[in-house]
């Protein structure tokens, strides 16, 4: 499900996204936690 323009604004807002170089680091510190999760749970 695609995110709204509020939540947009708020993950904006909630993480002081400045610049690409910003959004670039919370893309990467969110996608590490999830590979991260994923490589270290067995899956049911």
């Amino acid at each position: 499900m695609p995110a709204t323009k509020q939540q947009i604004r708020q993950i904006i807002a909630n993480n002081n996204l400045n610049s690409v170089a910003d959004v670039y680091s919370l893309l990467r510190d969110s996608f590490k936690d999830i590979l991260q999760e994923l490589m270290c749970c067995p899956s049911n």
